[in-house]
């Protein structure tokens, strides 16, 4: 007898965090070969979700960039 499993839950990683998206909705994906096997649910992300994404990775790379040419943003 085959026991029930919790779906796997992806979330949005943004700005080096696992976050849910601001919508609060999720969506299941199934297997297309076999619709009985759920693949996961996933994070119904919206354009507030994508901003925020774009946005610290913007910041990630001006930090990189002024890393690179000999400044650390670490120490101001």
């Amino acid at each position: 007898m085959a026991t029930a499993v919790a779906p796997r839950i992806f979330r949005n990683f943004i700005n080096g965090e696992w976050v849910e998206s601001r919508s609060g909705k999720a969506y299941e994906d199934r297997n297309p070969a076999n619709t009985d096997e759920l693949v996961g649910m996933f994070v119904a992300s919206t354009d507030e979700d994508v901003d925020a994404a774009v946005e610290a990775a913007a910041d990630a790379r001006r930090a990189q960039r002024g890393f690179c040419q000999g400044h650390d943003p670490r120490n101001g």
